[in-house]
Formats: structure tokens, C-alpha cells, sequence
């Protein structure tokens, strides 16, 4: 039996076309809806900052913009899906082309999180 492995490497081009694609978010607030684009590999890492041992929690949500849907996304909530920030994430955005990030602070306590997403390559 074979087993499916892939590597995906960043897509340089493209990763410095989305706006909002690194920040910092204060505890409890969003980054705001970021587009990343339908049918795209992104890779979503978040660290504590200042830097420290601690892990970290990211909230997100998908959504479409009014040119692939009617249905924005919304800023997430402490029922939201997260993720381990300092972990690194990757996900295939399917239909969706946009997402939001948060720092809730019921996963976090009080502290700032920098974030990145990257677009990777489908090879």
C-alpha cells in the first residue's frame, strides 16, 4: 500500500499580495476578514509576544466575499475552532477565500499574539 506524502513550499509570489497577512493581536480582538483566496494551501503560525514558552490558542473562521458568496466571515468567538498557534496550521481554504483570526482571551489569558499566514504551493 502506498502512502500520499507532499511537501508544500511557499508560494513567495503570491504570499506578498495578501494584505493583512502578518500582525499582532491584542487580547480579545480580531485580525478583521483576510483574503487568502479560494482553493489555497495557507499555513497560520501565531507566538506569544513577547516571546515566551508559552502556547497559544488561535480562533478562526471562514467566510466568502460578496464576489464567491453573501456570507463574510465573522469574527470569531470563544465557540469558534482554534488551532495551536505555535504549532504552525495548514489548510486548503476550498470554496471559502477569506478568513478572520482571534486572540480570545478564555484560551490565551492576557496576552498579545504575533500571527502569519502563508500561501503555499500545490505541486
Amino acid at each position: 500500500m502506498g502512502v500520499l506524502t507532499a511537501f508544500p513550499t511557499p508560494d513567495y509570489e503570491n504570499s506578498v499580495s495578501i494584505s493583512g497577512a502578518q500582525g499582532t493581536l491584542l487580547t480579545g480582538t480580531s485580525s478583521g476578514v483576510i483574503a487568502v483566496g479560494q482553493h489555497r494551501l495557507i499555513h497560520i503560525s501565531a507566538t506569544v509576544v513577547p516571546v515566551s514558552t508559552s502556547r497559544n490558542c488561535i480562533s478562526y473562521t471562514f467566510g466568502n466575499s460578496a464576489a464567491t458568496g453573501t456570507t463574510p466571515a465573522p469574527t470569531p468567538t470563544a465557540s469558534s475552532p482554534f488551532l495551536l498557534g505555535d504549532e504552525g496550521y495548514v489548510v486548503d481554504t476550498g470554496f471559502y477565500d477569506q478568513i478572520n483570526l482571534a486572540n480570545i482571551a478564555a484560551y490565551n489569558g492576557a496576552v498579545s499574539l504575533a500571527y502569519s499566514i502563508s500561501l503555499l504551493s500545490k505541486h
